[in-house]
């Protein structure tokens, strides 16, 4: 198979509704996908990056470094405040990113992931892609609730994160409002923690 370099039809109207609102958009496509994939590769499938993962590749750096890039090249160009938003893959890359690069101030990510101990073997692909998935090395170091965390750590940060109720590919927020609550309690507390700790420091 073979695929054309352009972007999704599907989400191409977003970055023009946010320009009409009056904002400056970059619009990110995740690897293997749209013009990041010519069909030279023969698959859009990121279980792709397993065999270089496995030779010793940091894979996970082609799926959030190129936001860390462009954030420094619009400081370049005098910009200063910096929002991310996500659907999907691009919501977990948005929780990811988010995390990882604390200059972006605000961040959505939409039906993008949900903690570990909250995923089942459902009909709504509860698993996730590769990059989403519990064998990656990042989530020792910091799993979605510490993720979840660091997006919103520093003063004026925030972000909100989106699941619909009866999402019908991707961590369906419907039959969890209980499971929901508690973790977003207990992201609530680490914040008020860490919040605590530096204006006693």
């Amino acid at each position: 198979a073979r695929w054309h370099a352009e972007c999704w039809y599907n989400w191409d109207t977003t970055p023009g509704w946010l320009s009409e609102l009056g904002y400056d958009v970059m619009e990110f496509n995740m690897p293997l996908l749209g013009p990041n994939n010519n069909g030279s590769i023969g698959t859009r499938s990121h279980e792709w990056f397993e065999g270089w993962e496995k030779q010793g590749v940091r894979v996970m750096r082609f799926f959030v470094e190129p936001v860390s890039l462009a954030i420094n090249f619009a400081l370049t160009q005098g910009y200063q405040r910096f929002v991310m938003v996500g659907l999907s893959g691009g919501g977990w890359s948005t929780t990811v990113a988010s995390a990882l690069d604390n200059r972006i101030g605000l961040s959505f990510p939409v039906a993008g992931s949900l903690p570990f101990a909250m995923r089942t073997n459902s009909p709504w692909h509860d698993g996730g892609d590769f990059e989403q998935q519990r064998g990656r090395a990042i989530y020792d170091a910091c799993d979605y609730e510490c993720m979840y965390t660091l997006a919103s750590l520093e003063e004026g940060r925030m972000q909100v994160q989106l699941l619909h109720e009866a999402d019908s590919c991707c961590f369906r927020s419907g039959p969890r409002h209980p499971a929901i609550i508690a973790y977003n309690q207990e992201v609530a507390e680490r914040l008020t923690a860490a919040a605590a700790k530096n204006g006693s420091g």
